[in-house]
């Protein structure tokens, strides 16, 4: 299809503010829920005449576009599933997830906190995917955004393959996003107790991941580990123990400068580790040498004793 966002090089990013990247949700969004999201929100910032100002906004895209843009069958997307107690295709379940999926955050109406939706309603018919938007949230957290905000690299979200993976990467890329930009500094460590790794990932405290720690990192941290190495975050991570148990991990992440570098023309290029070094040989090749001490010669004694009757003479 001419001109679609598939083949619009350029549209590679989304912007999200820092507050719903860390927002607590009232579920795990799978990987797949995680994919129509973004598509749905790069689909209308660049579809939809964000002048007009209405309480909701309607939009729709092409199933076709979103499968092309992450290299997914589509026919699989009707496979048969049971969700709910409900048979239903695996778009239909995604898509009722998908407006079921909410953000803790302050509703100003309200004067308070609560579960929020960015996606009220939504179906399929025809090919096309069909969603109702919270207008004023989408605009606040990811149109109007001046700062505070991570620039998300959707190739990126290609290539992992848990939602784990991109969950993290999303959420770790906010911190390391704002350091580069604002300190030029290209790295951030994270010291989490379990209680906030499970609040991020969606998980129980009792679920079998930190009741058995090889569970843990298995099928959690050990595949994000793998996953990261395909995006521009390296990631790597320490569990430490409380006297017997372990109850606390810290997260050690910097960026892949080269990558991140090659994917954000707007931002000002942090120079790499190579390239510091490269630029620290030019200024000592280039460095003017030091002026030498021309030594004179010591004097012999009768060069000094003619030297004093020449004085004495005049």
């Amino acid at each position: 299809m001419a001109n679609s966002l598939v083949e619009k090089k350029e549209k590679h990013f989304i912007k999200k503010s820092n507050v719903i990247v860390r927002a607590v949700t009232n579920e795990s969004a799978g990987i797949m829920t995680q994919r129509l999201f973004n598509f749905a929100i790069l689909s209308s910032l660049y579809k939809l005449d964000w002048n007009k100002r209405e309480p909701h906004k309607y939009m729709e895209y092409w199933l076709s576009d979103f499968c092309k843009y992450y290299g997914i069958k589509q026919h699989k997307l009707y496979d048969k599933v049971v969700h709910k107690k409900q048979e239903m295709t695996v778009i239909q379940k995604e898509i009722e997830i998908l407006t079921s999926y909410k953000f803790f955050l302050f509703d100003e109406t309200k004067d308070k906190f609560e579960f929020i939706n960015l996606f009220l309603k939504g179906g399929n018919d025809q090919g096309k995917i069909y969603l109702e938007i919270h207008q004023s949230l989408v605009a606040e957290h990811y149109l109007n955004l001046k700062s505070d905000y991570t620039n998300i690299y959707l190739p990126y979200t290609k290539t992992v393959t848990s939602k784990y993976s991109l969950r993290l990467y999303e959420y770790l890329r906010s911190y390391l996003y704002m350091n580069a930009k604002t300190k030029n500094t290209p790295n951030f460590n994270h010291e989490w107790d379990f209680e906030k790794l499970a609040k991020i990932l969606n998980l129980s405290l009792n679920s079998s991941y930190f009741r058995k720690i090889t569970n843990l990192k298995s099928k959690i941290l050990e595949p994000v580990k793998k996953d990261l190495l395909k995006t521009d975050i390296i990631f790597t991570y320490q569990l430490i123990k409380v006297g017997r148990k372990y109850n606390k991990i810290i997260l050690n992440t910097h960026l892949d400068l080269e990558k991140f570098n090659a994917q954000n023309p707007e931002l000002e290029k942090l120079p790499t580790k190579k390239e510091c070094v490269k630029k620290e040989k030019i200024m000592v090749e280039n460095k003017p040498e030091k002026s030498k001490i021309i030594e004179n010669p010591i004097l012999s004694d009768d060069e000094v004793k003619k030297i004093m009757q020449d004085f004495d003479n005049h």
